[in-house]
């Protein structure tokens, strides 16, 4: 529901489409009371652990404060506090704004490891990993500080990355989230890099997990990719007792997988609307090493189009 939340938001911010989030805010209103009628003793969000819950990695469990669940629920607030701004209660909105400093403080307090700089997976879990969708949401978010985000994409680099990608987690049996490289939290990874500045470690990854897929064919972007470099599929124990194993277990066209067109498009690119339904609108690519780019963004005004190319050397020749 947190996620809904944020997809109604970015929908609205987007499209400009005022009388549908308007239609929506009821429902906003009620997930939001949700969330922050469920705060623990720390002001955090459990996950029930009651079989049924599942997060972005079903069939793991779930149970517990998980990073990525409060992360995603901060970013709700924010957008549930934009649209309220907009076109609802601006006491609302108040609030929310409220609600998310205080999950803000409480992530930094009880989530962030400093001992590696880095924010644990879940604190129900007995093997404190520090996964990737952890750290890639909280940046992206902008639940960290500047420093703090370069710790944990430091340590992203240091600790998870594979020859074709990005590691979920540090173990590979790890009841929480099982380890495979997933395109779909890369493509955060993507979008929170840039978020930040590092095109050259965004570019890398797109290169590494995305140019991997497209070389091995069929030419569409996969759920998820082994370590070996097949398609992951799902396997034993993952699936509950009622499902067949293995049932719909590999996907090669995944939907979730497509966070790179986000990225190329706000990034590369640099189109980005400021205000709902590109009002207000900023160009701002981040070239990286690239030497070109151009393309264009559908708007409701019509398309916005980015075009640049590089005069001179490019950093990658000028340091060869």
């Amino acid at each position: 529901m947190a996620l809904w939340v944020v997809a109604l938001h970015d929908y609205h911010l987007f499209s400009g489409d005022d009388d549908f989030a308007q239609r929506m805010l009821p429902v906003v209103e009620r997930a939001i009371a949700y969330f922050t009628s469920n705060w623990d003793a720390n002001g955090l969000y459990s996950t029930p652990s009651d079989g049924l819950t599942f997060n972005w990695h079903p069939f793991d469990q779930a149970g517990g404060v998980d990073a990525h669940t409060n992360a995603v629920i901060y970013r709700a607030l924010l957008g549930a506090a934009a649209l309220e701004e907009r076109l609802g209660s601006a006491s609302l909105a108040a609030d929310y704004l409220q609600e998310a400093a205080t999950l803000k403080d409480a992530m930094l307090a009880h989530l962030w490891d400093p001992s590696v700089q880095a924010f644990l997976q879940n604190l129900s879990n007995p093997l404190n990993n520090h996964t990737q969708d952890a750290q890639v949401e909280a940046i992206l978010s902008g639940i960290v500080t500047d420093v703090m985000a370069d710790q944990a994409l430091n340590f992203i680099t240091q600790n998870l990355l594979k020859d074709l990608g990005v590691a979920n987690g540090e173990f590979m049996n790890d009841p929480y989230i099982k380890n495979y490289i997933s395109p779909f939290i890369s493509g955060t990874e993507l979008l929170a890099r840039f978020s930040v500045g590092d095109a050259a470690g965004a570019l890398s990854l797109l290169r590494r997990t995305w140019g991997f897929m497209l070389d091995a064919g069929p030419g569409t972007l996969w759920e998820k990719i082994a370590f070996d470099g097949t398609p992951s599929a799902y396997g034993k124990n993952i699936y509950p007792p009622n499902k067949p194993n293995g049932a719909g277990g590999v996907s090669h066209a995944h939907g979730w997988s497509g966070g790179s067109t986000a990225a190329l498009s706000g990034y590369v690119l640099g189109i980005r609307p400021v205000t709902p339904g590109y009002e207000t609108w900023i160009i701002a690519p981040q070239p990286g090493d690239l030497r070109w780019a151009q393309g264009q963004a559908p708007t409701p005004y019509g398309p916005l189009v980015s075009r640049w190319k590089r005069s001179g050397r490019s950093p990658a020749d000028a340091s060869a």
